[in-house]
């Protein structure tokens, strides 16, 4: 959700709340499945390096938080002890705020604190909770984040992972991109291992001379178009239309626009949440493959950068509520998003 103009700013104060039905869209488990299986080795210790998860735990900044999905899921289900969610769209983090508190008031508390028993679960123990906040501010000219008494001026731990899920479309150019690759490698921890790691959800990753084809192909399969058999607004509930090719040749402008539940979710106890979702548009921008790779660079991202496989078989549950057929149709169309994992490397 992360942009720099107040017309972007705007266009997410506008959905507030709304943006949690994008999670009940059948696509979304792909995206739920790929970042877990790229960020949970890191948390759970596979990958675990010097200086992770000491004092205060496995601290994890969350930019373009939106309404605090994953930073909820990070603390609750993927083992993380610490999150700070920042958005720049106060609506939507006035959301993540209410839901968290919510999700917290129904959970049992024992002399002020969640059951011990939940966590031991995410190998914490009731003297140290897991703890998420949030707030507002732009991941590209955020700077270096002060919390839990870190002391700015002298330096501080820092974060052991930023996870930017649809954080890095909205950089309309190489330079915004690299700002925002400059705020997650300012926050990254340093050690003499390598330090922290990032780990994002972007759009498909497509090489520079590959991308006008591309976005052809992509406007035939996930476009809005009413002469498609398989337009994406029905079957997905969702559509991606490449409307504009950037001036500077670095990628294309994107507007999303959100048409229901799909076809495959639909039924009588979804027509209310369909409704809230018809309509609701944002634009952003898809750039090619070396330009990510190029600003993570020019960020001050040293270490390890890969691309990671969309995650399958997805689960069965998945699979059965919606269909095999389903998921055959959205894998010869190829997948609808990449995840990127760089490490800073220092």
């Amino acid at each position: 959700m992360t942009t720099t103009t107040p017309t972007s700013t705007s266009q997410y104060d506008a959905i507030g709340s709304k943006y949690n039905l994008f999670k009940a869209l059948p696509t979304s488990a792909i995206e739920v499945v790929s970042l877990e299986a790229a960020l949970t080795p890191y948390i759970r210790g596979e990958k675990r390096r010097e200086g992770s998860n000491g004092a205060g735990g496995f601290r994890v900044l969350d930019l373009a938080c939106g309404t605090g999905y994953y930073s909820r899921k990070l603390v609750q289900e993927w083992g993380a002890s610490y999150v700070l969610g920042i958005d720049l769209s106060t609506e939507m983090v006035q959301v993540a705020r209410q839901q968290h508190k919510h999700q917290d008031e129904r959970k049992e508390v024992t002399n002020g604190r969640v059951g011990e028993q939940e966590f031991h679960k995410l190998g914490q123990t009731a003297a140290a909770p897991p703890k998420i906040e949030f707030r507002v501010g732009n991941a590209m000219t955020l700077g270096k984040v002060v919390v839990d008494g870190d002391n700015k001026e002298e330096g501080t731990r820092g974060f052991d992972m930023v996870v930017g899920a649809w954080l890095l479309n909205y950089a309309a150019s190489l330079q915004e991109l690299t700002a925002m690759f400059s705020t997650v490698a300012t926050n990254l921890r340093l050690s003499s291992d390598g330090g922290g790691v990032f780990v994002g959800v972007t759009p498909p990753v497509v090489s520079a001379g590959e991308f006008d084809a591309y976005a052809a192909r992509s406007n035939l399969h996930w476009g809005n178009s009413e002469s498609n058999r398989n337009n994406a607004a029905a079957q997905y509930g969702v559509s991606v239309h490449y409307y504009e090719k950037l001036e500077s040749g670095e990628g294309w402008r994107t507007e999303v626009t959100m048409s229901g539940a799909g076809e495959a979710t639909r039924g009588p106890e979804r027509n209310g949440e369909e409704q809230k979702l018809k309509g609701v548009s944002f634009r952003n921008y898809h750039l090619t493959k070396d330009v990510y790779e190029q600003a993570a660079r020019d960020g001050g991202m040293r270490g390890l950068l890969e691309w990671r496989k969309v995650e399958e078989p997805l689960p069965e549950a998945v699979v059965a509520a919606t269909g095999e057929e389903f998921w055959k149709e959205y894998s010869r169309a190829g997948a609808h998003l990449s995840v990127l994992v760089v490490e800073r490397g220092d």
